[in-house]
């Protein structure tokens, strides 16, 4: 983002995004007396160009490639033999405050945006019913939760990868 000053990559980026930024607001009292108060903001700066990969080797030969990201060609397209989806640092956001923090918790993994993480054939199981779970929960109070649609869509492809990666014994990747 040209706005922020300097240049921020990976980690320092992710700092400055932390970064808080104070807005004035002036209103009237009913007695005419004007007040000031301060609002502190959470200001966020996404990159929508990087791309979060969910993928799974259709194969059990091909889990190698896979554990070293070799799955896409250099368009950001995923090969033959491997199946799955990407997504930006927007969607990610949603589905780490409704979905991944839930398998990071009960599955004992660390899905994070900084690296790599992978559910192994004897966690699969789990991590369906935990999304199976919070697909329902979304549901329910679609009304109440921004970008609800963008999540139920995004979690019902990562529902779909997990239940194909238990047909075939493998694992499903979260490539980051």
């Amino acid at each position: 983002d040209p706005s922020i000053p300097g240049k921020f990559q990976g980690a320092e980026r992710r700092a400055e995004n932390l970064r808080l930024t104070h807005f004035r607001m002036t209103f009237k009292k009913r007695d005419g007396l004007i007040m000031t108060k301060y609002i502190i903001h959470h200001v966020e700066y996404l990159d929508l160009n990087h791309r979060y990969y969910v993928v799974i080797a259709l194969k059990k030969e091909l889990e190698d490639s896979l554990f070293d990201c070799h799955f896409f060609d250099d368009d950001g397209d995923i090969k033959e033999g491997f199946e799955g989806f990407w997504f930006n640092e927007k969607v990610f956001l949603l589905m780490e405050k409704y979905l991944f923090n839930y398998i990071d918790d009960e599955c004992k993994l660390i899905i994070t945006m900084y690296e790599e993480e992978y559910i192994f054939p004897e966690k699969l199981r789990q991590a369906l019913e935990i999304t199976n779970r919070q697909i329902l929960a979304v549901e329910k109070d679609a009304d109440k939760i921004p970008d609800s649609d963008v999540f139920l869509e995004t979690a019902g492809k990562i529902k779909a990868l997990i239940e194909k990666a238990i047909e075939l014994d493998t694992v499903v990747g979260f490539c980051f």
